[in-house]
Formats: C-alpha cells, sequence, structure tokens
C-alpha cells in the first residue's frame, strides 16, 4: 500500500503578504518617521551646542593647566576674524605669553588652536582671557560667554569663568 501524505488542515498554496498589509506597514513606518524627524533634528542641534561647549571648557581648562604648569601666563584668544555677536565664530587659540605683555608676539607659538564653529552656532563674549602662572585669571574678574544657536533659538548656554580660573556653564532661555 502507498504512503500516504499527511494534510495540512487550514493552510492554503499562498504564502506572504497582501497588498493591504503591506501599504498599512508602509503607512504606520512613514507615520513614525514623520513624528520622530523633528525632535531628532533638535537633538542633533542640541548635541551640537554641547559639543562646543565641551571643547571651549575643554580649551580654557588646558590654558589654566599650561599656565601654572608652565609659570607663565597664557592667553586665551578669539581667532582673528569674528564678528560683533559672533566673536568666536573662527574658533580659538591658546598662546604661552612668555614675556608678560598680554598680547601675542613672535616666538610665542601657539598650544591649541580649535576649528571654526559650525555656522549654525555663534559664541560670543570677551576676547582675550589671561590666565596668570598660578591659574587665576589676570585681572581677576568674570567673564561671560554665550553660546546659542544662530537661529535665533531663545535656548542657549551660558559659561562664566571666575576669578579662581574655574568655568562654570547654566543653561539660558534667552540668547538675544
Amino acid at each position: 500500500m502507498p504512503e500516504q501524505q499527511p494534510r495540512r488542515v487550514g493552510c492554503s498554496g499562498s504564502r506572504g503578504f497582501t497588498l493591504i498589509e503591506l501599504l498599512v506597514v508602509l503607512v504606520v513606518l512613514t507615520l513614525g518617521t514623520l513624528t520622530v524627524l523633528p525632535s531628532m533634528k533638535d537633538f542633533t542641534a542640541r548635541n551640537r551646542l554641547v559639543s562646543v561647549q565641551t571643547d571651549f571648557m575643554s580649551a580654557l581648562n588646558l590654558a589654566r593647566s599650561e599656565a601654572v604648569r608652565r609659570g607663565v601666563p597664557v592667553l586665551f584668544l578669539a581667532a582673528s576674524g569674528g564678528v560683533t555677536g559672533n566673536r568666536y565664530a573662527n574658533g580659538w587659540r591658546l598662546v604661552p605669553d612668555l614675556n608678560g605683555n598680554g598680547s601675542v608676539d613672535a616666538g610665542e607659538s601657539e598650544l591649541r588652536t580649535a576649528v571654526a564653529l559650525p555656522s549654525d552656532l555663534k559664541l560670543d563674549g570677551d576676547a582675550t582671557l589671561v590666565y596668570a602662572a598660578s591659574g587665576f585669571l589676570a585681572p581677576a574678574s568674570s567673564h561671560n560667554y554665550t553660546l546659542c544657536p544662530a537661529s535665533g533659538s531663545n535656548r542657549g548656554l551660558q559659561i562664566t569663568v571666575t576669578p579662581s580660573g574655574l568655568a562654570d556653564v547654566v543653561v539660558i532661555t534667552s540668547c538675544s
């Protein structure tokens, strides 16, 4: 007697998805993507802001530690070409002030140079900051820097360098 194949119950010959099921999945994915895109844009803009703030504070800390390590003042300068309201658009420079005159002279090489900021950010504040050999600011006064989106968003960061040379960051709600 020949062997019989077991019969499948409830299974038709076609397999896969119907066109309706595929369209429903595509609509759900499209709606999900459209919902996420605006918040992704905000996330990347905020990430760029924090990245520049981290680089800026790292450079401030390096200038302070190099002043103490070398025993000479270190200048923290806006790179040339910045404009009013965005003085640090072209980055910043750290230069040891070997003769202590408060300006960059021949023979005083840069410790670090930062590249230009992303075009969608602006950073403004005092053009020159001097860390004395003690690590304190000379003259002893606070300096404020504002880092904001160039688009006119109201949320930004304010970086304050205290007379002791330490920097602090606070979120600001007005970038005017």
